[in-house]
């Protein structure tokens, strides 16, 4: 008996491309949005963990008494508070389809509010290190694009209190400032992880002198710093895409017919 053509075994997909169409036609949007979402999460988890194995195993630990100690407080804090915190309280909108309009907002304001304080914080913690061991404050290009950060989530915060929170507001204002909202908040999570990235990169440069294990000699505190940059870069990325593609826009639930949300809901329901 003759053996088939190749051609005709062409027509035949494989197991693999067999796989791979079933992959592809069960990945539907939501299903993507949520799988990064979980990404998102591990990768938070992640870069506390990596901040915490490197301030506490191969700086000097957390604590009140010395200095170095407290320092140590603000890599962990920052990244905890504009990082994480802010990154969820960005994606609130997206993950909570069920929730109604009002419980939205403050369910995202409580968070930001709380990435706020936990910054504030660890930016106590590096000011009071720099205070006492005489270090010139507000020097380096990290201190300056990180005050900018603090500043521009401040002011965000509050112009969303007032402007989406505070009863008396004209729905025409509020209507006005929400694209700038929207636009500030993912520019400031893109700021802080350039931060980030800035601070470890300068901490790194700073503590790793000892010849054999400088940074360029990638010691483990180099590759703890590294992958902590990767996680926080990989993260921003990730949350910044499902806060911009309009398939993932959640529909708000029709039972919000407070009138002071109606022209919020006219722009955002397709």
């Amino acid at each position: 008996m003759a053996s088939p053509s190749s051609d005709d075994e062409s027509d035949h997909p494989t197991s693999g491309q067999q796989f791979g169409a079933a992959l592809v036609a069960g990945l539907s949007q939501d299903n993507i949005f949520y799988l990064a979402y979980v990404c998102i999460q591990v990768l938070g988890i992640c870069m506390i963990t990596l901040c915490s194995v490197w301030t506490h195993h191969h700086l000097s630990g957390y604590s009140l008494a010395t200095p170095e100690q407290v320092f140590n407080y603000h890599p962990l804090l920052m990244t905890i508070g504009m990082i994480v915190l802010n990154g969820n309280g960005i994606l609130i909108y997206r993950i909570s389809r069920w929730l109604r309009f009002q419980r939205q907002k403050l369910i995202h304001f409580s968070i930001q509010l709380s990435a706020l304080t936990v910054s504030a914080v660890g930016l106590y913690a590096v000011f009071h290190y720099h205070n006492v061991r005489q270090i010139p404050n507000m020097y380096s290009l990290h201190s300056w694009l990180g005050i900018t950060a603090i500043a521009g989530f401040t002011v965000s915060l509050l112009t969303a209190f007032l402007a989406f929170l505070y009863p008396g507001f004209h729905p025409v204002y509020r209507r006005l400032i929400l694209p700038f909202h929207i636009f500030n908040g993912t520019a400031n999570i893109v700021l802080s992880a350039s931060v980030a990235i800035t601070g470890l990169t300068e901490k790194a440069l700073f503590s790793l002198q000892t010849p054999g294990a400088k940074y360029s000699d990638l010691p483990a505190p180099a590759m703890l710093i590294n992958f902590m940059a990767i996680s926080i870069a990989v993260f921003t990325v990730l949350v910044v895409w499902l806060v911009t593609k309009p398939e993932f826009r959640r529909r708000y639930i029709p039972s919000v017919n407070a009138p002071q949300y109606k022209l919020r809901r006219e722009q955002t329901i397709e």
